[in-house]
């Protein structure tokens, strides 16, 4: 099959995901996969679209990658795309002849395709993985909102990856018998349990007989670490052997380290920013329980977090708000303990963090449950039989 998915965000910047994940596997059993992305960073195409061969997670995948030209900066830049990127779309179409596609594009360009679909008589498949109108703050909600409306009413399809997605698409329009929930895999060739390096060790300053509280991921406005670290502080305070590793960065990234210096825990708060994705999982190895403190909104209770996946996977037992999406996918005690606010989970990750014996059990359901729902031959199986049942004849 001639596969086209469509995101408005960054191919190249974006962390790796199902959105790197879906396309190179598909292609790596045969198909032939393009991918047009919006481009985020420095101008990768300046007067014309460019098109690449691509592959960032999976050896041996080919992903044709266009991008198309970025005139303006910043928000003029993405409003322009409202109207570049389903020009590009338009060429494509005409050029590869698509069988089906899939847009993760919804508020930039979605509608736009989804109509453009429709008229050209092409399936397309909306895969929901959030909840766009709320995931950032922006004076266009109530536009981006009706974007939603749009793309899951008039969508041959909605993929979304939890339950409590997916009844949020069908309470916006989304037909119930033309929606369904595919989990993502995780590529548990490369997130597995192993010892941690001792290298990564020395190189952030945790001793081997630390104890390693862990949160990974983009640090959002609605993350949840402020109200956790200090609800943390005072038994960091009383014991010096706990760490706290935060890994990566983001929009609340500044106002968490500020907090870091306030409290007076520099040698205890460890945050050395992104982490690349090769050395993703030997970083997260380094940790002892994992943490998920995310507020509890609307935009929240959507998600299905890929770090809850991957902590788990390399046997983390994990302490998360209980959120909508996530409980659908995972029962309580079986990998995760749910905490209410940031003091229950703080209390909770304190008395979690010296008990290796409770730990490893709670790793052990874990690990198990990744094995069974994000195995990725089961879940391209899925995705590939969905896609197939809507190909052009």
């Amino acid at each position: 099959m001639k596969i086209l998915f469509v995101h408005e965000v960054s191919w190249f910047n974006k962390v790796v995901y199902e959105m790197h994940d879906f396309p190179e596997l598909l292609s790596l059993r045969g198909h032939e996969v393009h991918f047009l992305d919006f481009d985020e960073g420095k101008p990768r195409a300046r007067w014309k679209p460019i098109t690449t061969i691509e592959s960032r997670a999976h050896k041996g995948s080919q992903v044709s990658v266009t991008t198309p030209p970025r005139f303006l900066p910043g928000i003029l830049g993405r409003l322009l795309a409202t109207l570049i990127q389903p020009l590009v779309f338009i060429q494509l179409i005409k050029r590869i002849k698509p069988d089906v596609v899939v847009t993760y594009s919804i508020p930039t360009s979605g509608w736009q395709i989804t109509c453009i679909c429709n008229r050209k008589n092409i399936p397309i498949v909306a895969r929901v993985i959030d909840i766009p109108h709320v995931l950032r703050e922006t004076h266009f909600k109530p536009l981006v909102k009706w974007s939603e409306k749009y793309v899951f009413r008039k969508a041959s399809f909605v993929s979304t990856h939890n339950e409590a997605l997916r009844q949020y698409c069908i309470g916006l329009g989304a037909a119930p018998d033309k929606s369904s929930v595919i989990y993502p895999g995780i590529d548990m060739s490369r997130f597995f349990p192993a010892p941690p390096r001792q290298d990564l060790l020395t190189k952030v300053g945790i001793q081997p007989t630390d104890k390693v509280l862990l949160f990974m991921g983009t640090i959002f406005r609605f993350s949840g670490l402020v109200e956790l670290l200090t609800e943390l502080a005072p038994a960091l305070r009383l014991d010096k052997s706990i760490k706290f590793l935060i890994l990566g960065d983001g929009e609340d990234f500044n106002r968490l380290h500020q907090l870091e210096l306030t409290l007076g825990l520099q040698s205890q708060v460890i945050m050395p920013g992104r982490i690349e994705y090769d050395l993703l999982a030997d970083y997260l190895r380094l940790g002892h329980v994992a943490l998920l403190p995310f507020k509890q909104e609307l935009v929240t209770h959507g998600a299905l977090p890929g770090k809850v996946l991957q902590y788990l996977a390399c046997g983390l037992p994990t302490i998360a708000t209980p959120l909508d999406g996530l409980q659908s996918m995972i029962p309580p005690n079986k990998g995760v303990l749910y905490a209410n606010d940031s003091q229950e989970m703080a209390n909770i990750a304190i008395d979690l963090v010296s008990k290796p014996d409770q730990q490893h059990q709670l790793a052990a359901f874990g690990f198990d449950l990744m094995t069974i729902h994000c195995n990725w031959h089961t879940q391209l199986q899925s995705i590939e039989q969905m896609i197939a049942s809507f190909q052009r004849a």
